[in-house]
């Protein structure tokens, strides 16, 4: 799935997909993926969390969310729940200018307001165990700069700058 979501953003950032083509492709993958893992969870009891294979040490478990940049909370709110049947997942945060969408309880985009829309501005990653002092440290100790604020949470740049968020 990793790979398709790859090549729907390269898409999109090519001007080969409009961002309601992003977002519907998006949508679908996330729709998709969220099928077998629930029916999964449902048939089979739940393992202990299998210890890292990564050389680092850290070891992700699953894509979170997809951060997007918009210009009005409400009009974008109203596009993804009627546009694709999402909901609203928590409540808008006003004083932050957030707010998520998904399905069911899931969120799939967390709706950023800011002056210029149309940007992916941030990936979520959520490992099992995550332990925020633990992999700052060690972060900073490979060379990395990971940071923290209210709003965006705790992340790291990628190799070319681009914000990953842990949770």
């Amino acid at each position: 799935m990793e790979n398709m979501i790859d090549g729907l953003v390269s898409r999109f950032e090519r001007g080969g997909l409009s961002r309601r083509e992003l977002v519907k492709g998006l949508a679908i993958l996330a729709a998709a993926a969220g099928i077998p893992a629930a029916a999964q969870d449902q048939a089979q009891p739940a393992q202990p969390a299998q210890p890292a294979t990564t050389p680092t040490g850290i070891q992700g478990n699953g894509f979170d969310h997809l951060g997007i940049q918009v210009t009005d909370l409400h009009k974008s709110l109203d596009f993804y729940t009627t546009m694709f049947g999402m909901t609203m997942v928590g409540k808008v945060d006003e004083e932050k200018g957030v707010a998520r969408v998904g399905f069911g309880k899931k969120t799939v985009f967390q709706l950023n307001k800011q002056d210029t829309g149309g940007k992916i501005d941030h990936v979520a990653i959520s490992m099992d165990g995550f332990n925020e002092p633990s992999l700052s440290q060690y972060l900073k100790g490979i060379g990395r700069n990971p940071s923290r604020n209210l709003v965006a949470g705790f992340h790291v740049d990628d190799p070319d700058g681009f914000p990953i968020q842990i949770i």
